[in-house]
């Protein structure tokens, strides 16, 4: 089983080397943050009003030093390849079997929306492996790694934000309370972006009204034109179809089972698929974020782990793979053909 997995991970470097080598970065964002970096390296001021969460900003400013976009991409493949492995152990603690949590990490890191974003210079790649890190160390119980991988979460993705009240819960019924304490970590790193964002700006707050502005302006994207019913169900329905497909449907479908004999981590799989869900929904309904594909590559690998033992244990299998990998790939072409129409439109 190593050595098949062994293979895959080849293959799937292999694919990201090429996109990363002969096909130019199609993101506008991916730019626009290098830029950032470049101007402003190791800074808590930005061009963007302070919208970037530090820790990522300061893993590019890193890489300005080298000079090298191309380093960026590389960091993202890393985060792509941690991730894959981070699936395949989880998957194990979760279903307790070798063959499900194989094929579990083979249909993540051959997915085809995941290998065009661990090609390109933009942080959802590490969004991903920062979330799955912290799911395994929940899983583990090892609540003060989890703590401090939440908090340097918090500081890269704005979606960490709402894990606390989860993990608030999960530790106040833990038969440990000292746990509890672990809450320090992610709380500080809140705490010191609203200090940020109030020592510059005089508002905590600020970066909300900064990344309204932004996304209004730019009220000409075909994202922000879609009619309001497309819009509802761009993440609930359209991206897990286009992108999870048959484990989506599959994780549905064996919820309540799965709730009984896995109920830890279907109550943490379940509150972290439904939060993220809403918040992009709200965030696309209310102008805060464009309706992006690439938002939606975090929950791939839960829905992945929930369902992909109905293809394991099909007879038809291999049918339900090729059928998942085939609906992948054209969800992506499309969304890459919007992403690149963007950036032409952006860029001058």
């Amino acid at each position: 089983m190593r050595n098949y997995l062994q293979y895959v991970f080849l293959t799937a470097v292999t694919i990201m080397v090429f996109l990363l080598v002969c096909i130019p970065d199609i993101e506008y964002d991916s730019y626009v943050r290098f830029e950032v970096a470049r101007g402003h390296p190791f800074s808590l001021t930005y061009v963007h009003g302070l919208v970037f969460l530090p820790l990522y900003h300061f893993v590019e400013s890193f890489v300005v030093l080298t000079g090298s976009f191309g380093l960026m991409r590389l960091f993202s493949l890393f985060s792509v390849v941690a991730s894959a492995l981070l699936v395949e152990r989880v998957s194990k603690l979760v279903t307790g079997s070798e063959k499900t949590s194989a094929l579990t990490a083979t249909l993540f890191i051959l997915n085809p929306m995941v290998l065009l974003y661990g090609s390109l210079a933009m942080s959802e790649a590490t969004v991903t492996m920062l979330t799955l890190l912290f799911i395994y160390m929940v899983l583990q119980r090892r609540y003060s790694l989890a703590s401090i991988v939440l908090a340097i979460g918090i500081l890269t993705a704005y979606t960490f934000w709402m894990v606390i009240p989860f993990l608030t819960i999960y530790l106040a019924f833990d038969s440990r309370k000292r746990n509890i304490l672990w809450l320090i970590f992610p709380i500080m790193a809140v705490v010191l972006w609203g200090g940020i964002n109030y020592v510059y700006e005089g508002n905590p707050l600020h970066f909300v009204d900064t990344a309204r502005t932004i996304h209004l302006s730019l009220n000409d994207s075909f994202l922000f034109q879609l009619a309001l019913p497309i819009k509802l169900l761009l993440y609930p329905v359209i991206y897990p179809l286009a992108f999870a497909s048959i484990p989506f449907v599959e994780a549905l479908r064996k919820w309540r089972v799965n709730c009984i004999t896995n109920g830890r981590a279907t109550v943490l799989f379940t509150y972290l698929v439904t939060v993220h869900t809403c918040l992009l929904s709200i965030g696309v309904l209310t102008g805060y974020i464009l309706g992006w594909g690439r938002y939606f590559i975090v929950l791939i690998p839960l829905y992945l782990i929930m369902g992909s033992s109905a293809i394991e244990g099909s007879k038809h299998g291999k049918v339900l793979t090729v059928a998942y990998l085939l609906i992948a790939i054209i969800g992506t072409l499309i969304q890459a053909q919007i992403v690149y129409s963007f950036r032409g439109m952006m860029l001058p």
